[in-house]
This record gives structure tokens, C-alpha cells and sequence, in this order.
């Protein structure tokens, strides 16, 4: 079950969360939005989209909180079962990084188990959600 939430709050906490990791994000090369003027934006065309290509999602009898945001990556985590999601990503890559935040969340106690870096943490996210992809 996934349940979708987008508010002012929300988004203030994201800003200051990428804000605060700018130069880690930087460092890694990942791509992010840190606008100060997005908080502006009128995006609610945008979220009935995202809110369409997410309700169409199967994602077992797992329960997720979905955070949308005007800010940061593409997506993030947080355990043990939040999701946050750009909504200005491209819209045909929403549902793949949702499934890469899932796995992330599903394989999170391995990773610490197994002292994973960031690099080798990603790789095996990705080998397995690519697998299941196929």
C-alpha cells in the first residue's frame, strides 16, 4: 500500500536537507534540485501525473509513505518505510526510481550488515531490481 503526501512542510524539509548534503550530492555527481524559487511554482498539474503513475504501482502488501517534493534527488529514503520523490524528474523515470527506493529500504539491514560503501550499496541495489526488472 503506498500512501502519498505533499505539503509545505514537506518541502521546507527537503530544501534544507539537500542544502545540507549539497556537497556530499556534489561530490558523488548526483542530480538535484535546490531552486529556492520552486517553492513558488504552481505544480499541481504535475502531481495528479505523479499521483497516476504511482497508484498504478503494485507494491505488495509492504506499506510506503510517498513524500512528493520540489527538492532534492530524484529520490531518497529514509527507514523504515518513507519515500521521497522529486516531482521535476522526468515523469517515465518516476516508477523506477520508486522501485530502486524500495529495494534500497528492503535491503537496508544486509547493507549495514555487510558495512556496504555508498558505491557498492547502489551496485547491489541496482543488480537486484534490475534482475527482478527482467
Amino acid at each position: 500500500m503506498i500512501t502519498i503526501k505533499y505539503n509545505f512542510l514537506i518541502n521546507i524539509s527537503s530544501f534544507f536537507r539537500t542544502l545540507r548534503n549539497k556537497k556530499w550530492l556534489d561530490t558523488k555527481g548526483y542530480i538535484y534540485t535546490l531552486n529556492f524559487f520552486s517553492f513558488f511554482a504552481n505544480g499541481h498539474q504535475r502531481m495528479q501525473e505523479i499521483r497516476q503513475i504511482l497508484e498504478s504501482i503494485d507494491v505488495g502488501k509492504s506499506e510506503y509513505h510517498i513524500f512528493l517534493t520540489k527538492f532534492g534527488t530524484y529520490g531518497s529514503y529514509d527507514l523504515p518505510n518513507k519515500i521521497f520523490l522529486n516531482i521535476y524528474q522526468p515523469l517515465n523515470k518516476i516508477s523506477d526510481v520508486l522501485r530502486h527506493e524500495i529495494k534500497h529500504l528492503q535491503l537496508e539491514n544486509l547493507i549495514v550488515k555487510q558495512n556496504l560503501n555508498h558505491e557498492k550499496k547502489e551496485k547491489l541495489v541496482n543488480s537486484i531490481k534490475n534482475k527482478l526488472d527482467e
